[in-house]
């Protein structure tokens, strides 16, 4: 514990090693931070890993595996020998069968390969290797014959690796109660790690059937993707260990090596009400106070919707999810076994705050949406794994729309997709969503397999329409089901569904619009001028997050739809009223009557932006400052998110942007705060130490914060207090008297309590407690060090206390705590 002190302490006096002006913002007001956590993918060898043959391909794997994890058993700690054994078809003739292996000892005098029906051995020649392609081939004397099927069998000796979170790795925990250190075994296989733990033909094409039997000690039990059907069993392993068997008899259907999953652990599980076979596993003591109850009913409701919105039922015998101690990502959709980092699987009432509870809502609605749209269909190669996570990230805010609906998920699509994967496609070293190589394995940046994936099929939706591209999607799943897709029988899907109803041009096709949007980075900039009064000029260009930088000039195939001053706020307003075409950088629209301004892009559909000529922006603020409910919301928050983004890019002042934020404070929407404040926020940074500049920007900012934050006494949503913590935390930040002196009063009534409870929620203890130190000095400081160091509080808690201790306005209380950190 004083190890974690010390480190804790140092790492606050080496980041906040300056007093500040106020209290440091608290709350994370950037896209909710579990995309980055989902990301996938950190090999350093995926460049070189060329694709197999076909020559022989899987149909079935019976595998045996026994991760051994108890630090006792010395000779074989964290080895898991086992048994695979592959049936093959030949598809053509053949003297070899190659397939992947890495990180594995493979028993080269265990080799056999024999006819599936007949039984003849085909004598084995040799076994050649290749770590750098991380493959083993093995060598016949004879050929196989074409159309046969074979059984190849190969012992080996895998790792349960201790310094790496994929293939089988080694996790653990501590358990509060005795100090002990648990451990337990779990898979992170996608995309290339499946072959660390057994030799397999590790190509999502290459899709098999699976039955999986696992050792294990007497202490432990196992998951694996079914359900165990002999558990105990002591047959066949040595008895000096004490294992025994858990056989998982029943086949999986035809899946993809990266979707096979087991863990190995002493946890235990909770029940969702409605579904038996929905469990939440993990640690006893992260299962305590009901904190996987939220997680179980939501994904069982889940199973529910998507089962009825696909048309398509949910074919597994069960549903475990599990929070495992150490992974490396935020979750992971295994069929039927979900692996999750623990605080996106884990709710617990008066500890996590809503955003705790709208990320697991969603990272649950994600992998759950994958078990059909990932692993019914699956993208036939890397190139297409925005297929997989494109639409499971779309899907996820259908999936919360309709079960966890008081986050009004769509409100948030803005904040958590579209606009950062707008910032990351506007980088030149951007790359396409669709990576053309079909050899070896290519790496697109997260933001741009999900966020951007789910923004372009956000804006299909939009000229589509819902129901359309839902009826789309069905025909995807129900035509290739159990098989491999690439993008162009999802857009194939997607046109016929389109001219059935009529709601896609008859001279377009789904892919002649979204190869622009697929094949090639970056995204258009749409600029409107007014060159009569009725009469506009419409033009395309490349968006880039710098101006001068020049990136290559593409252009897309543009659907824009606009409302005027004089129309309705309805459906019809995401109808594309024309399209810009790929081979036009230009075009004149005439809109009658008049218009006293038009804004393009109403509601956020397309994923591209909009700049306004210095008049129409300035008809555009007239309108936002005389009733900004004219505008609708996702506009209001999309244009404040064009406009900054383009004043940073240097296509237009700092100034025209900051012109279009004088509403804020009549403003009371989340969806356009939060990107009004992750912009400001960059203003703030730049702003905040020159001295004149600063303070006229505090002192603006004020104005626009505090009119919300007095008229905050309770909160009606949940949404209110998403948008509350933000204000208040900038309203304390900017230096607002009442925000601090309440801050101060609520902690002093926590120090002072007989009972030990907080009148605050979780949601506003970071703000509140860094508030409080800055404002009241040495007093909460001391409160602070002696929360942070109490060994009883969980690491969240202690994280806030941690933060709490960098925010003193007083430079001998830092100096202090630096001296604490290096004298003590």
């Amino acid at each position: 514990m004083k190890l974690q002190i010390l480190i804790g302490l140092l790492s606050v006096c080496i980041t906040f090693s300056t007093v500040v002006a106020y209290p440091q913002l608290q709350i994370q007001s950037d896209p909710v931070p579990f995309f980055p956590h989902l990301k996938k993918f950190s090999h350093k060898n995926f460049e070189i890993t060329n694709r197999l043959t076909t020559s022989v391909t899987p149909s079935h794997y019976k595998i045996r595996i026994t991760p051994i994890i108890e630090p006792e058993n010395e000779e074989v700690h964290l080895s898991a020998p086992g048994r695979v054994i592959i049936t093959v078809k030949c598809n053509s003739v053949t003297k070899s069968i190659t397939l992947h292996s890495y990180d594995i000892e493979v028993d080269e005098d265990a080799l056999s390969v024999k006819h599936a029906i007949a039984g003849t051995i085909i004598p084995v020649k040799g076994l050649d290797k290749n770590p750098d392609q991380q493959t083993i081939t093995i060598q016949l004397d004879m050929d196989l014959t074409s159309d046969e099927e074979y059984l190849v069998e190969i012992h080996f000796v895998a790792r349960v690796a201790d310094d790496r979170l994929n293939g089988l790795y080694l996790s653990k925990y501590i358990d509060p109660t005795t100090s002990n250190i648990n451990y337990h075994a779990a898979t992170q296989f996608e995309a290339i790690d499946a072959r660390k733990a057994f030799p397999c033909f590790d190509e999502p094409a290459l899709k098999a059937t699976f039955q999986i039997t696992i050792g294990r000690s007497l202490a432990f039990h196992s998951l694996s993707n079914m359900n165990i059907d002999e558990d105990g069993v002591e047959d066949g392993l040595p008895p000096r260990f004490g294992y025994v068997w858990d056989i998982y008899h029943t086949t999986t259907h035809r899946m993809s090596t990266y979707l096979v999953a087991l863990v190995v652990s002493d946890f235990t599980f909770v029940t969702s009400d409605s579904k038996t076979n929905v469990k939440v596993w993990g640690p006893e003591q992260l299962l305590e106070q009901d904190s996987g109850k939220f997680a179980a009913d939501t994904s069982a409701k889940m199973l529910t919707f998507f089962d009825s919105y696909f048309g398509l039922s949910y074919d597994f015998p069960k549903m475990d999810q599990v929070a495992v101690s150490d992974f490396h990502y935020g979750a992971m959709e295994n069929w039927g076994l979900n692996l999750y980092r623990p605080k996106f699987l884990l709710y617990t009432e008066g500890v996590s705050t809503q955003l705790n509870k709208w990320q697991i809502s969603s990272v649950i609605a994600h992998e759950i949406a994958h078990q059909w749209i990932g692993n019914v269909v699956t993208m036939e190669w890397w190139s297409d794994l925005w297929l997989n996570e494109g639409l499971a990230n779309y899907l996820q805010f259908v999936g919360t729309a309709a079960v966890t609906n008081e986050y009004e998920p769509w409100d948030r699509f803005g904040i958590d997709c579209s606009q950062s994967g707008l910032e990351y496609d506007g980088r030149a070293d951007a790359v396409p969503v669709h990576v053309d190589n079909e050899t070896h394995f290519v790496q697109v940046p997260f933001a741009g397999t999900y966020q951007k994936g789910s923004g372009i099929i956000r804006m299909m939706e939009g000229f589509l329409t819902e129901p359309t591209l839902t009826k789309g999607l069905k025909k995807y799943l129900k035509n290739l089901e159990y098989k491999n897709a690439i993008q162009d029988n999802l857009f194939d899907y997607l046109t016929q569904v389109g001219y059935e109803d009529d709601n896609l041009p008859r001279n377009l096709t789904i892919k002649q619009i979204m190869d622009t949007w697929t094949l090639q980075a970056g995204f258009p900039l749409i600029r409107v001028s007014r060159i009569t009064d009725t009469v506009f000029y419409i033009s395309q260009e490349r968006f880039s997050n710098d101006a001068n930088e020049n990136p290559d000039a593409y252009t897309w195939h543009v659907p824009i739809p606009y409302i005027t001053n004089t129309s309705p706020l309805d459906e019809t307003a995401l109808i594309p009223k024309f399209w810009i075409s790929d081979d036009t950088l230009l075009i004149s629209e005439k809109i009658t009557p008049k218009p006293e301004w038009i804004l393009l892009n109403p509601y956020a559909y397309g994923f591209y932006r909009v700049l306004y000529d210095s008049d129409l922006t300035t008809a555009l603020k007239k309108q936002l400052d005389t009733d900004h409910l004219k505008v609708p919301t996702l506009s209001r928050g999309q244009l404040l998110d064009d406009y900054f983004k383009s004043a940073f890019g240097e296509y237009i002042s700092i100034k025209t942007a900051m012109d279009l934020t004088g509403f804020l404070d009549k403003e009371k929407t989340l969806p356009v705060w939060v990107p009004a404040l992750n912009n400001l926020k960059i203003v703030y940074n730049m702003v905040k130490d020159v001295d004149v500049l600063g303070e006229k920007f505090r002192l603006y900012m004020l104005s626009k914060v505090t009119p919300w934050f007095l008229s905050t006494g309770t909160q009606n949503s949940v949404t209110d207090t998403l948008l509350r913590t933000e204000i208040l935390d900038w309203a304390c930040a900017l230096g607002n008297e009442i925000c601090l002196t309440n801050a101060t009063t609520l902690l002093d009534e926590w120090m002072n309590s007989e009972s030990g409870e907080k009148s605050f929620g979780p949601d506003f203890e970071a703000t509140i407690y860094c508030a409080a130190v800055f404002a009241g000095g040495k007093l909460y400081r001391d409160f602070m060090l002696k929360k942070y160091t109490d060994e009883n509080v969980t690491p969240i808690q202690q994280s806030l206390f941690l933060n709490a201790l960098a925010c003193p306005n007083d430079a001998s209380l830092l100096n202090e705590l630096v001296k604490s950190c290096y004298f003590h």
